[in-house]
């Protein structure tokens, strides 16, 4: 079996961010990038010791909202990431917005 990613690369994250900016469509390289973006989020919010995230998240989040976090964590690629503790100002339910955004963009595409 493949393990979660347990860095995130700029590339990644441009991908996804030129995507939502210039609403360009590529799908290979946007699911590619899901995919990456997708199992480094799952490896730090998806753990036995993972944080506990309660209340509502909006089910169908814009993509503004996601191009928020994207840029949120691209400034913070500097910083090792073993646990959401060390995310710094990006939160679990950010996060999980984040998460819930790339289901509905990979799902909306295929």
């Amino acid at each position: 079996m493949v393990q979660y990613p347990t860095s995130i690369s700029s590339d990644v994250l441009d991908t996804l961010i030129n995507m939502i900016r210039t609403k360009a469509l590529d799908k290979a390289g946007m699911a590619l990038a899901i995919w990456n973006v997708q199992g480094y989020i799952q490896s730090i919010l998806i753990t036995d010791s993972g944080p506990k995230i309660y209340g509502a998240t909006n089910a169908n989040p814009s993509d503004e909202e996601a191009l928020s976090i994207l840029e949120d964590m691209k400034g913070h690629l500097d910083q090792p990431v073993n646990h959401i503790s060390q995310m710094g100002p990006i939160s679990a339910m950010a996060l999980r917005l984040l998460l819930q955004w790339i289901i509905n963009r990979l799902v909306s595409t295929i």
